[in-house]
């Protein structure tokens, strides 16, 4: 949603933590329960686990770029 609202790709950490957070409580409200979701956020999550999985680019100094397919597809992830 971040990308969608203001079209930026690079985001600094706390703005990665709070996007999670949102969507951690987005998702315990959605299924009714938290069992399996997690939910804790690990100063390494956005340079570790999602550069691994083709989410962010780490930029370096706390700062990470969103990539393809999440720029390019976004709309249709949101919904």
């Amino acid at each position: 949603m971040e990308y969608a609202n203001n079209n930026k790709s690079v985001f600094t950490d706390a703005k990665v933590r709070k996007c999670y957070e949102k969507f951690v409580t987005y998702m315990k409200n959605y299924l009714g329960h938290e069992l399996h979701i997690g939910g804790k956020y690990y100063d390494a999550y956005p340079s570790r686990n999602l550069p691994k999985y083709g989410v962010l680019k780490v930029l370096g100094n706390q700062q990470y770029e969103l990539l393809k397919p999440y720029t390019e597809y976004f709309r249709t992830l949101i919904k």
